[in-house]
């Protein structure tokens, strides 16, 4: 009987250690879990922010343009491929010898013409009607040039043309004269000359060419 005993004793001593063995797991695998519920709730908690990169392609207004650059003047303007470009000098005139001539025309026949050096315009504002300046635009790349629109009483269409300024001031919405239509501004490289850029879009064409035909103007720029 007493042997008995002692086994029944000792059974007992090991299922305590069963317990306690047991119970620690619950503990370590309690632990765990509590502590892999928290990382994932600060996971979840924190903002998912991107770091912004400057990767993006900046838009070209001009791409795809064709150039023209004047021989005289050292000066260049774009304009679509779809406009055609004619070179009024091409003909071997005297006239062009010290200066560039060239008319940029729309599929919609607006146009835009551009001679580099004009040494006198005789009497081109006796009897003009006055123009109103409707809008006045510095050239992005030539300091001192606006891009001038003005609405004539005698045309149906939208003039345009740049201006370095108007009897002696910076040209302003508002003014008002016979010479506006004879837009011009002082060549840098040919001595006591003007240059002319400027161009005539009708009214049933300003949908279709007026902001294409402001670009080329604004366009021009210095080499």
């Amino acid at each position: 009987m007493e042997k008995y005993k002692n086994n029944q004793k000792g059974f007992s001593a090991v299922e305590v250690i069963l317990v306690l063995i047991i119970v620690a797991l619950i503990g370590v695998v309690g632990w765990l879990v509590h502590k892999n519920n928290n990382t994932s709730a600060t996971t979840k908690a924190r903002p998912n922010v991107s770091t912004p990169t400057n990767t993006a392609p900046v838009s070209d207004t001009y791409s795809g343009w064709k150039q023209y650059c004047s021989a005289h003047e050292k000066s260049c303007f774009k304009y679509p491929s779809s406009w055609s470009l004619t070179d009024n000098c091409s003909g071997g005139s005297d006239v062009c010898s010290d200066m560039d001539n060239v008319t940029v025309t729309s599929p919609n026949k607006s146009s835009i013409d551009f001679t580099s050096a004009i040494t006198g315009r005789g009497g081109d504002c006796a009897g003009a009607p006055d123009s109103n300046i409707t809008s006045v635009t510095a050239l992005p790349k030539a300091t001192g040039l606006y891009l001038v629109q003005f609405s004539r009483p005698d045309v149906n269409s939208i003039d345009f043309g740049v201006d370095d300024k108007v009897d002696g001031a910076v040209p302003k919405t508002g003014d008002t004269g016979a010479c506006f239509m004879y837009t011009a501004f002082t060549a840098k490289n040919t001595p006591d000359a003007d240059v002319d850029f400027s161009g005539t879009v009708d009214n049933s064409a300003k949908n279709a060419d007026l902001d294409t035909a402001l670009l080329i103007v604004k366009s021009y720029y210095y080499q």
